[in-house]
């Protein structure tokens, strides 16, 4: 990626916004303007915090009733789904002129050492 934000570089980690904020200043994208994709609770959390878009994807440890109950902007069913995207989040845009223009810049992933990158 051409931006990570590792567990060492923020004081406060998801739910906390710290890390999407961070990573959003650090690619010169306004947090309105990113889409925050993960797949648990706390991302969402964090995402909805930093006043990101946030997408959670229904491969992950929670499922669907947990994730619906902290209102994700959006759910993705099968990682194929996320080609879809871009294309979904255009024709929401054009009709709703509060969602951000896509332009995939970042990937975020608090983690606990550079080494799982």
């Amino acid at each position: 990626f051409d931006i990570a934000v590792f567990h060492d570089d923020v004081t406060r980690h998801k739910p906390d916004p710290e890390p999407l904020l961070e990573a959003a200043r650090r690619a010169g994208v306004a947090p309105h303007e990113a889409v925050y994709i993960g797949d648990s609770t706390h991302d969402v959390v964090a995402g909805r915090a930093a006043g990101m878009t946030t997408v959670s994807v229904l491969w992950g440890p929670f499922e669907r009733e947990a994730l619906e109950a902290v209102g994700p902007d959006y759910f993705v069913g099968t990682p194929g789904e996320l080609v879809e995207l871009p294309s979904i989040l255009s024709r929401t845009i054009r009709s709703n002129s509060s969602r951000p223009t896509w332009r995939p810049a970042i990937c975020a992933r608090t983690v606990i050492s550079r080494s799982q990158c």
